[in-house]
């Protein structure tokens, strides 16, 4: 997915390049937040937890979560680079 948002024109940041894969989720997304980068996920079960969802909102992160189970690493990409100009207008406002 990282390779084919990078074609699509995209600045990509992997998460395992920055933190630990074992990071805490909301100690993750704080930093994301400084840096001003969007999260693009398939955790759906992120969306559900109260200490995630207080670190994305005191943290602005823009957080962009794909729901549909069982998806391809190429599904999700083509995906996320059809909705690149919905995410860039939510992002921008």
């Amino acid at each position: 997915m990282p390779e084919a948002l990078r074609q699509a024109g995209e600045t990509v940041e992997i998460h395992d390049d920055h933190f630990a894969t074992n990071a805490k989720d909301a100690d993750w997304l704080s930093v994301v937040g400084t840096r001003g980068w969007v999260v693009l996920t398939k955790d759906e079960r992120i969306r559900y937890r109260m200490i995630e969802q207080q670190a994305m909102m005191r943290a602005s992160v823009a957080t962009f979560i794909l729901t549909a189970g069982g998806v391809t690493g190429a599904e999700m990409a083509k995906i996320f680079i059809s909705a690149l100009p919905t995410i860039r207008r939510f992002v921008a406002s």
